[in-house]
């Protein structure tokens, strides 16, 4: 095959300068994962493979996570909470302050924003479609 283009140092030449120096597969390690460029341009990869780690292998006991679930979490403590209370507070929710500790943000990520609510009053009603 001939080609117009001249030879530069591509990758793909770099590997196969480096696996010339092999004579026989016998030199490879086969425990590592290795690339060949073969004389007539093909690519030759081997990929062994990987032990399993025992540590991983052990059973998942769902009893435990759904424990840990339960107990962990301050979202779901405060719900607790605020389900237990009577009144408005377990109508309407958590009041803003309760908002900033639970998530630990400012202040004015809670109230409403009036100008949106204006915007949705006085928005004409959406066009019916044609069937």
């Amino acid at each position: 095959m001939f080609s117009c283009a001249p030879r530069y140092n591509t990758p793909l030449r770099l590997i196969h300068r480096v696996f010339r120096s092999f004579s026989n597969y016998e030199e490879i390690d086969l425990s590592k994962s290795c690339t060949v460029v073969c004389k007539s341009g093909t690519i030759a990869c081997w990929h062994p493979e990987r032990s399993f780690p025992y540590e991983h292998s052990k059973p998942i006991d769902l009893k435990k996570i759904e424990a840990e679930k339960q107990s962990s979490g301050a979202l779901s403590k405060e719900i607790e909470r605020i389900a237990g209370l009577k009144g408005s507070l377990a109508r309407k929710g958590p009041r803003n302050y309760m908002l900033r500790e639970i998530f630990y943000t400012g202040k004015h990520e809670w109230y409403t924003r009036y100008r949106e609510e204006r915007l949705h009053s006085v928005a004409p009603p959406d066009p019916k479609r044609r069937k």
